[in-house]
Formats: structure tokens, C-alpha cells, sequence
């Protein structure tokens, strides 16, 4: 059973997560929100050499990273939305390999780090954030990098990983503001973890790690308060009470572990006294000699800054009460945790009692069963986790209005294909033509668009104007041919389309 532990299973559960972000996103596009159009509103600006624009005014309530990647690989030749797709895929697929190569450092049992990655693999925010404009995959995977990194620095507590894990989180800053979280959790950990060094060490550690975590998330601030008189733009005003956010986080936390009907103050007491049984054993079964820190602190501790902060978020500012993206950042923390504390329960229950030895195949089956529960979970959702025409085509039309895009076009001209929407669809896949660099197809498409519509006026020309491309033009002419023969007498310029008087 060693194979569920290997770097190349990790690997094979990383690509399979790549596809399904692909195969998700294949027929209409990323998804898109208000947030999403302002990324690409941005990411559009700075490859027209704009800087960091929308079009409602200047880009300040989004750190700009996530934008810069978009406009960087667009730069290549894609449009926006084809780079958001497979950049997102490409960061989902990589949080799913680090987070199984993080499981199988630490994990005795095989099959536990495999079911812990299968977990990432399907936990549904993160997988249905990778399949929209947003920048959540991405600070998702700065986050496992700045575990890893933090870790790294616990063990040498050098000042070159200190560097690099202030490096990491500066990153991770200027992606999502929530990125301040990470600053003060890394100079908690290294305080925390330096008690062995002189206070002047200590000092000098934390303060290059602060130093650069800050500094590229400094100069934005500065940059949108001399421009706009406000760090991050307007914010709006908390309506919620304490108790209510508390049920909104323990909510987000719990919500892939435990079942939806259970009530969220049962659900932070199970979890309460899970930490708790998991601290008796692990100081009851640890060796006193050991001086390292372990993995599960550095987790534990990152959960509960970044939680504690997003509570601060939530009581003095307005966020979406239903947005479980939020937490996203920190749930492969909690699968590794709670996968952390079944291995340590699991190696400790033969100590315990003779009858611990069955607890290995006893959590084998169980493991097996939390699998394919929620394979079947996310699959009897995938209407929800992957996008459909009617969530998109609101924010296609805003951003296609904006700056209309063959790629957009096309994918817009699909979902008012399946939404029956049959003459739309014909006039977006021929603005889609008018803008590509090979319209051959595009033209196709609005020509069988606009026969399904009954329109044949519209379908001889859009045909017309696929026939003057090799790659399509037998197919034009088939087309043609089966329309009725007054239609294409009635065409006068098959280019601009204008028809006769």
C-alpha cells in the first residue's frame, strides 16, 4: 500500500484535478462574479498599456498580483479568460500535489495521506473558485507555500529562509489582502520557534521576514492613498452580530467534515474536543527528547491567525456571509490536521489496548467509505460546482460590452446556443469572427446558429463570408446549398453583409 505515499500518486491526483478544472470551464468559460470582471477589466488595461485601470476607475480594491499573472501569460497571444482557465487549473493542480507531498512527509499510514489528498482534491470552494476568474487558487497555493517555507525556517532558523518565507508571503499579500494574516503568522512562528536564540537574533530574524512580507503590499497602500485618498477603496459596514459570524466560520471550517444538518455550535464543540483529545495524545505518545517542531503546530497555528483575522475582517467591514471561498487558504490545513490526528490516534491505539490493532483496518474502511461519500457528493453537485449559461452570461455580456474578445464572443455565442437563444448566438459567434485571426470557424458557427434561428438571410451571409476560408469553405457551400435559393440572390457584399435594397 506504499504507492498511496509516492510522489507519482500525488502527481496523478494533481493532473486529475487539472482536468476536471478544464473539462468544468470547457463549454462557457471560467465563471465570472463582480470581483472576477474587475480582474479582468485590470488584466485587459495592462496589456493595452494602462495601467492598472477598470472600466469604473482605478484598480485599488484588489492587491494587484493576481491581474499581473493575467496580463503577463496574456502576452503570449490568449485572451484573458483562456489564461484565468488554465492558470487556475495549473494552481489547483499544484496545491493538490503539495498538499499529498506534505501529508506523505509527516503520515505513517499510506492510505491516510492518500485520503487526505483526495479530500483537497474534491473540497468543493476550492474546486469551484478554480473554475472562475478568481484569485483564491492562487493565494490558496502561496499559502502552501508559505507553510512549507515557515516550516523550513523552524528547522535551520536562518536568515536566508527567513528571506525566502518573507519572500512567500509577500506574494501571498499582494494577491489577497487576507494576506496580512500570513505576516502575522509568520512572525508569530518565529517568535514562537526562536526561544533558543538571544532576543537580538530573534529581533533580526523577524524583522527581515517583516520586512520583506511588507514591503510589496506597503508600496500598493501607498500607491492607492496618494492616488485615491484611501488604502483600499470604499468599504461598507458590518450588518451581522458576533454570534452570526461565528456560525459563518464554524460553518466554512466544519462544512466538508461534517454533515450540513449538524448546528454550528455542535459543530465547534466536536471540534473542541477533537483538539483537545488530539493534544492529550499527542503529549502522552510524543518523546520528551524530541526538539523539533512538528508540521501540525505550524498548521495549527496558521489556522487559527488566519480564522482570527478573517473574524476581525468580518466585524468591522462587510463581506459575503455566504462566501465559503474565504477560508478557502486554510482548509488543506484543516484536512491535514484532521487526517494528522486519525494517523496519530491510529499508530497510538495498539498501545492503548490489544484491541488497537484493529484500528488500522478500521480506519481503512472508513477512509474508503469518506471517499466515495464525497466523490458522490460533488458529483450529485456538479451542477452547481461547474458553471452553466444561465451564472455566466450576465458577466459575459458586461465584459464582452467592455472589451469584446473572440474567445469571449465564442464562449458567449455557446451558452445562448444551449439557452436556445439561436439569433443571439449567430450575431455573438459573427462578432467573434470579426475579431479572430483564423473567422473561418466562427463564421460556420453563425451560419448553423442563425438556420437553427430561421434566419436565412443571416445564415447566407455569415456563410458567404465562411467561404472565402479553405479550412471551412466546402463545408460554406454545402450549407449554402441546402438554403432556400431567393435568400442568397437577396446578398449583395458578402464582407460587411449589407443587403440588398
Amino acid at each position: 500500500m506504499t504507492i498511496f505515499n509516492k510522489w507519482y500518486t500525488g502527481l496523478a491526483l494533481a493532473l486529475i484535478g487539472v482536468a476536471g478544472v478544464l473539462a468544468g470551464t470547457a463549454d462557457y468559460g471560467p465563471g465570472m462574479s463582480p470581483d472576477s470582471t474587475s480582474y479582468v477589466e485590470c488584466a485587459r488595461h495592462l496589456l493595452d498599456g494602462e495601467g492598472f485601470q477598470t472600466g469604473w476607475g482605478l484598480y485599488v480594491r484588489w492587491p494587484p498580483l493576481f491581474p499581473i499573472f493575467l496580463a503577463g501569460l496574456g502576452l503570449l497571444g490568449l485572451d484573458v479568460m483562456d489564461v484565468s482557465r488554465f492558470f487556475n487549473a495549473a494552481c489547483f493542480g499544484l496545491i493538490v500535489f503539495f498538499a499529498h507531498r506534505l501529508l506523505a512527509r509527516e503520515l505513517k499510514f499510506p492510505y491516510l495521506v492518500f485520503t487526505g489528498a483526495v479530500t483537497v482534491l474534491l473540497f468543493e470552494p476550492l474546486l469551484k473558485s478554480s473554475m472562475m476568474v478568481l484569485s483564491e487558487p492562487l493565494y490558496t497555493l502561496l499559502t502552501v507555500f508559505f507553510v512549507m517555507s515557515i516550516h523550513a525556517y523552524t528547522k535551520t532558523q536562518t536568515y536566508n529562509r527567513a528571506a525566502w518565507a518573507g519572500f512567500v508571503t509577500g506574494m501571498a499579500a499582494l494577491t489577497r489582502y487576507y494576506g496580512v494574516s500570513l505576516i502575522l503568522c509568520g512572525g508569530l512562528i518565529i517568535f514562537l520557534r526562536s526561544h533558543e536564540l538571544r532576543w537580538k537574533s530573534v529581533m533580526g530574524r523577524g524583522g527581515a521576514f517583516g520586512l520583506i512580507a511588507s514591503l510589496p503590499l506597503g508600496a500598493w497602500l501607498l500607491r492607492n492613498f496618494l492616488q485615491t485618498g484611501s488604502l483600499a477603496g470604499p468599504r461598507g459596514t458590518n450588518p451581522y452580530g458576533f454570534v452570526e459570524i461565528i456560525e459563518f466560520l464554524s460553518g466554512s471550517l466544519t462544512g466538508f467534515i461534517m454533515p450540513q444538518a449538524v448546528p454550528p455550535t455542535l459543530r465547534l464543540v466536536i471540534c473542541a474536543a477533537a483538539l483537545l483529545a488530539f493534544l492529550f495524545f499527542f503529549k502522552r505518545f510524543s518523546n520528551p527528547g524530541e526538539i523539533e517542531w512538528p508540521l501540525a503546530k505550524t498548521m495549527a497555528i496558521t489556522i487559527l491567525v488566519c480564522t482570527g483575522f478573517l473574524l476581525y475582517s468580518y466585524l468591522t467591514t462587510w463581506l459575503d456571509p455566504t462566501a465559503d471561498r474565504y477560508l478557502t487558504p486554510v482548509q488543506f490545513a484543516v484536512v491535514f490536521l484532521a487526517v494528522y490526528f486519525v494517523d496519530s490516534l491510529t499508530g497510538a491505539a495498539p498501545q492503548i489496548h490489544q484491541a488497537g490493532k484493529l484500528a488500522a483496518p478500521v480506519v481503512l474502511i472508513l477512509c474508503t467509505l469518506w471517499m466515495g461519500g464525497l466523490s458522490l457528493h460533488v458529483i450529485s453537485r456538479s451542477g452547481e460546482v461547474i458553471d452553466n449559461p444561465e451564472k455566466n452570461l450576465a458577466w459575459m455580456e458586461v465584459t464582452s460590452n467592455m472589451h469584446p474578445t473572440a474567445s469571449l464572443l465564442t464562449t458567449k455565442g455557446n451558452a445562448l446556443l444551449d439557452l436556445g437563444e439561436f439569433a443571439k448566438a449567430a450575431e455573438s459567434f459573427g462578432q467573434a469572427a470579426k475579431l479572430s485571426r483564423e473567422p473561418g470557424p466562427a463564421w460556420i458557427r453563425a451560419g448553423k446558429a442563425a438556420i437553427r434561428a430561421e434566419d436565412y438571410l443571416m445564415a447566407a451571409r455569415m456563410l458567404k463570408n465562411a467561404k472565402r476560408f479553405d479550412p471551412v469553405a466546402g463545408e460554406a457551400e454545402k450549407l449554402l446549398s441546402q438554403l432556400p435559393p431567393e435568400v442568397r440572390e437577396r446578398l449583395q457584399d458578402p464582407v460587411s453583409g449589407h443587403d440588398n435594397p
